[in-house]
């Protein structure tokens, strides 16, 4: 039985279909973003991985790979990543988008992000297995905060 089997039988049922779970990952930081690709292919070919490295290009890969999660970091250059999920919240075409926003913990980070439309935070460094869980558990209830 492969180690990630009973995260593999979770995540498909969320969705109602066995198609694989396309995840945007929208990240300035080159290296993050490899790490993460690298992560999530790591789940048997049930996840497709699309990277934008600014708020411009993620709404290019919006329209043309429609992922089921975005995975946001809070801060780039240009516009933020606050900014990309307020309008990902705010097209009709893609309100249905779960958002995970990643980045530097404040309170004020966490707040701007969930009052933007984030199911989720998590805090960099991010740990693999909240991760698995915030991209597993969103579809199913809303997780308000992840950082500890």
């Amino acid at each position: 039985m492969p180690e990630n089997e009973s995260l593999i039988t979770r995540i498909n049922p969320v969705y109602g279909d066995d198609t694989a779970h396309r995840i945007l990952i929208v990240d300035d930081d080159k290296q993050l973003a490899g790490f993460l690709v690298e992560l999530l292919r790591s789940l048997s070919g049930v996840v497709q991985t699309e990277v934008a490295s600014d708020g411009f290009e993620a709404g290019q890969k919006l329209q043309a790979f429609r992922p089921h999660t975005v995975l946001l970091d809070l801060m780039m250059p240009g516009i933020s990543g606050f900014d990309v999920c307020r309008k990902i919240k705010e097209n009709p075409e893609t309100r249905g988008t779960r958002v995970v926003m990643t980045g530097y913990y404040t309170p004020e980070n966490m707040m701007k992000a969930m009052e933007a439309g984030a199911e989720a935070c998590l805090a960099k460094p991010l740990d693999k297995t909240r991760l698995f869980n915030v991209i597993v558990l969103g579809g199913i209830e809303k997780i308000t905060n992840i950082y500890s």
